[in-house]
C-alpha cells in the first residue's frame, strides 16, 4: 500500500464506539423514511378517489358516527352499503397496469384537409400479465377512448387513431392515460404513459409566380428573371439595336455571327420586406374573414421566404420566425385574434424596422375604417414602399392608388395573385 492509499485509509468506527449525535442522526433518517413511506401510501390511497367516492366515504363515516346515538337501524345499513361499494370499487380497480407504450405520429405538419394517423404501441415489458384497461388519448379539447386488452409478458398490442384536420390550429395530442376503475365510478386510476406533443395545421396558402414587390437595385444581391443590359450576372446574347449603348458589344461573338452582339445580364435585386398581420378582433367582421387574412399573410411571406427575400413578419405585436418555410407556416398556425390588441400597439410595431428595409405591406380586415387606414399608412416611414391589404369576403378585388401608398382590397384567396401582380 503506498502512501497515497495511507492518507486517503479510513476506518470504519467499531459500533460501540458511535456517539450519540451518530445515533440521533440515523434515528432521524429512519423516522424521515417511514414519514415518507406513510405519505406515499396515504397519497396512493386517496388520489385515484373520485368525488364520487369522496361522498361515498362521508356517507359512511356520518353513518357509523350518528348510529349509536340515533339507533337508526336505516343508517347503519346505509352506511354498511357505502362501506361495500367501497370495498368492491377497490377490487374493481386494482390490477396491473404497468404497460409501456409509444406512439408515432404520421406528420407533424398538416394542412387543412390532411389525415393525421396516430399509432400507439403497448408493451407490457413485466413477467405477470396486465388486467384489461381503458386508454384515453387527448387530441386538443376532444377525448379519444379505447380499449387496452389483457396482455401476457412480452406481448404487444397496437392502435390506430385517425383525426382529420378541418381547421387551422395547434393540436396538442395527449397525454395518453391508462384508466383502471370501478363502473360505480368511485376508483379511478390514471397512470400517464406518453407525455403530450404537438402538430401544427397550417392554413390555406397560395404560392405566388412572381414576388418582386419593394425591390431595389443591387449588385450585391439576388438574380432575378427580370433581363438587363448592364449588371454582373451574365445571361446570354441578343442582336444590336439602334440606340443600344456599344459598350456591351461583343466583339469576339460579333465577329463569328459577322453583326454586333450584345451582351445581356439577369439584374440584381434586393429586397427587404416588413408583413404585418392585424389581430385585432374589432377590425375583423367575422371569424371567417380572419382565417382569410391569415392565408393572405402567410402566402406572402412564404412566396417572400421562397424568393430568398429578407423577410421580418408580425402578427400583432409578435415577431414570426421566418428562418424557413415550415417554420413560419408553425407560427401561422397558433395565430389568434386578440381583444386586447390595438391598431396603435400594432402601429408601432411595424414602424420600429422603418430605416432597414425596402418594403412594408400590412394585412387588415373590413372592420378598419378608411381613416384608421389612412392613419395607418401615414404613420408607416415615408421612404419606404408601402401597401395595406384589406380583406373584404366576397367582394370584387380592386387596387386603390393614395398618396404615398397603396390599398388592395382582396375578397377571396384565388383572388391574391391577380392583385399582387398588378401591384407595379
Amino acid at each position: 500500500m503506498n502512501l497515497t492509499a495511507l492518507l486517503s485509509f479510513t476506518r470504519t468506527p467499531h459500533p460501540r464506539y458511535i456517539t450519540r449525535r451518530q445515533c440521533a442522526t440515523r434515528e432521524q433518517s429512519g423516522d424521515a423514511d417511514i414519514a415518507r413511506r406513510w405519505r406515499k401510501l396515504f397519497v396512493c390511497l386517496i388520489a385515484p378517489l373520485s368525488p364520487v367516492g369522496w361522498a361515498t366515504i362521508a356517507l359512511c363515516v356520518c353513518s357509523f358516527a350518528f348510529f349509536p346515538w340515533l339507533g337508526w337501524q336505516e343508517i347503519l345499513a346505509c352506511g354498511l352499503t357505502a362501506l361495500l361499494m367501497l370495498l368492491t370499487g377497490v377490487a374493481l380497480a386494482m390490477g396491473n397496469t404497468k404497460f409501456d407504450a409509444s406512439m408515432a405520429l404520421s406528420d407533424h405538419h398538416l394542412a387543412i384537409g390532411d389525415t393525421l394517423s396516430i399509432t400507439v404501441t403497448f408493451t407490457n415489458a413485466g413477467k405477470r400479465s396486465t388486467t384489461k384497461a381503458q386508454a384515453n388519448l387527448c387530441l386538443g379539447t376532444d377525448t379519444t377512448t379505447f380499449v387496452i386488452p389483457r396482455m401476457q409478458s412480452v406481448q404487444q398490442h397496437q392502435t390506430t387513431v385517425f383525426w382529420n384536420a378541418k381547421h387551422r390550429t395547434v393540436l396538442a395530442v395527449g397525454p395518453l392515460l391508462a384508466c383502471k376503475a370501478d363502473p360505480l365510478g368511485l376508483i379511478r386510476r390514471n397512470t400517464t404513459l406518453v407525455k403530450a406533443t404537438t402538430v401544427c395545421v397550417h392554413p390555406e396558402i397560395l404560392m405566388l409566380d412572381t414576388f418582386d414587390i419593394g425591390t431595389i437595385r443591387d449588385l450585391e444581391g439576388l438574380a432575378s428573371k427580370r433581363i438587363v443590359d448592364d449588371d454582373l450576372e451574365f445571361h446570354g446574347l441578343r442582336e444590336y439595336a439602334h440606340g443600344d449603348d456599344i459598350r456591351n458589344i461583343h466583339w469576339l461573338s460579333s465577329a463569328k455571327h459577322s453583326t454586333p452582339m450584345l451582351r445581356q445580364f439577369e439584374a440584381t435585386n434586393r429586397a427587404d420586406i416588413v408583413i404585418g398581420l392585424n389581430t385585432d378582433a374589432q377590425g375583423y367582421a367575422t371569424a371567417e374573414e380572419f382565417e382569410l387574412a391569415v392565408s393572405i399573410f402567410a402566402s406572402i411571406g412564404v412566396s417572400c421566404i421562397s424568393a430568398s427575400q429578407s423577410l421580418i413578419a408580425y402578427a400583432g405585436a409578435l415577431r414570426l420566425n421566418t428562418c424557413a418555410t415550415v417554420d413560419f407556416l408553425d407560427a401561422t398556425s397558433g395565430i389568434a385574434m386578440s381583444q386586447e390588441s390595438s391598431i396603435s400597439t400594432y402601429i408601432a410595431t411595424m414602424t420600429q424596422h422603418g430605416n432597414d428595409v425596402s418594403a412594408m405591406l400590412t394585412v387588415i380586415g373590413s372592420g378598419e375604417t378608411d381613416e384608421a387606414v389612412t392613419t395607418m399608412a401615414c404613420a408607416l416611414p415615408r421612404q419606404v414602399y408601402r401597401i395595406v391589404v384589406r380583406m373584404r369576403r366576397n367582394a370584387s378585388c380592386a387596387i386603390s392608388h393614395c398618396e404615398g401608398y397603396m390599398v388592395a382590397t382582396v375578397g377571396a384567396l384565388g383572388d391574391l395573385p391577380r392583385v399582387m401582380g398588378a401591384i407595379p
